[in-house]
């Protein structure tokens, strides 16, 4: 998937600053300078996810439905927010190889859980 990513990223004029792959999603954090060049790269790269995954360059016959939902995006304007984003990823990325997932966390983390966060 990293592989689909970088291929794209370069096609598409894409700066991908963060990514967290998990086994049922994907996050993103993505810059660009050209509106209809993020659009595409959000249009492909889930789309070559689901090839992949499917193996339909192969196989022609699969009907295999990947994505749950269509892509979640969000545009992110402001210092703040954009630090919001992107120790949300870290958190999920942290999770997912083996730090304890907590009901509270999304209520805000204090600066020592996201000094620790980061040394993860």
């Amino acid at each position: 998937m990293n592989i689909v990513i970088k291929r794209y990223a370069l096609k598409f004029f894409v700066k991908v600053e963060q990514h967290s792959i998990q086994n049922d999603h994907v996050h993103l954090l993505i810059r660009g300078t050209r509106r209809s060049k993020i659009q595409s790269f959000l249009r492909v790269v889930p789309g070559q996810f689901a090839q992949n995954l499917t193996d339909t360059l192969k196989n022609k016959e699969a009907k295999e439905k990947i994505w749950k939902y269509r892509p979640f995006t969000r545009v992110i304007k402001g210092f703040k927010p954009y630090q919001i984003v992107r120790d949300y990823i870290q958190l999920n990325e942290c999770e997912a190889n083996g730090r304890p997932y907590l009901k509270t966390r999304l209520r805000g983390l204090s600066q020592e859980q996201l000094r620790e966060l980061w040394e993860y």
